[in-house]
């Protein structure tokens, strides 16, 4: 049990998928943690160490789980390795340092494994600082996150992305004269048919620029994507049924 450890070494597996040696179970921490804290807080005068409210009595086995897994990354560096050699991220622009950052999570998230937990990303205008040719990749990769099972929220001045998403939805927001906001959804698997309801319900006042916007970011896009030495191949359709089909 979580509450009831001992120190022991025994073959198995990590939890990581692949990954299979010997390894040691850490057992007994918490009763020790507890007594040797108990021990010090005798010989401290004026000092005590104290749980915040809510708080479980003992280290549950996920909590030293994830301890162990951030020590384990607290000793290494990401670099970002090129042609010339290895930079570290922290040294890279704003706009590279976003791209890493999604790289890693797409990595990460849509690796399978059966101990991988469901999460939701959040991510503020991913397209920042990056050039437009880029713009496609990261958004491609916060889609594949969500192919794996999990959710990604994010802020966006990209429309580009929109044309593309088969699932999801796109809340526009838009400020008036008089600073009122609103929030409009638009559900992107019939993003289409969504926006030109919209409008003919509003009677107009629903921005009708979104599908122009979304298609000139998505075109920009798909020209640079073209042209690049490994090009990305497009099936471009008319509508939402034939995407739903293709």
């Amino acid at each position: 049990s979580d509450d009831n450890y001992k120190a022991t070494t025994a073959q198995g597996h990590f939890p990581g998928p692949g990954i299979s040696r010997g390894c040691v179970k850490f057992v007994g921490i918490p009763q020790g943690l507890n007594a040797f804290v108990d021990e010090v807080g005798e010989r401290l005068s004026g000092y005590r160490y104290k749980k915040p409210a809510r708080r479980q009595k003992n280290l549950t086995r996920d909590e030293l789980h994830s301890q162990v897994i951030d020590a384990f990354f607290l000793v290494r560096v990401l670099n970002r390795v090129t042609a010339t050699g290895e930079i570290p991220v922290s040294q890279l622009s704003s706009g590279e340092k976003r791209k890493a950052l999604i790289d890693v999570a797409y990595s990460f998230l849509s690796a399978s494994s059966p101990l991988r937990k469901e999460v939701i990303l959040a991510v503020d205008e991913p397209e920042a600082s990056l050039h437009t040719a880029a713009c496609f990749d990261q958004f491609e990769k916060l889609i594949g996150i969500t192919d794996s099972g999990n959710q990604v929220i994010t802020t966006t001045h990209w429309y580009g992305f929109i044309p593309i998403v088969s699932h999801g939805v796109a809340n526009l927001t838009d400020r008036d004269a008089n600073d009122i906001i609103t929030i409009t959804p638009v559900d992107l698997k019939q993003y289409r048919e969504s926006v030109k309801k919209k409008v003919a319900d509003s009677k107009g006042k629903f921005p009708t620029d979104v599908s122009l916007k979304s298609v000139n970011d998505l075109v920009q896009s798909i020209m640079f994507s073209i042209r690049k030495d490994e090009p990305y191949n497009w099936l471009i359709c008319e509508g939402s049924s034939e995407k739903i089909y293709f």
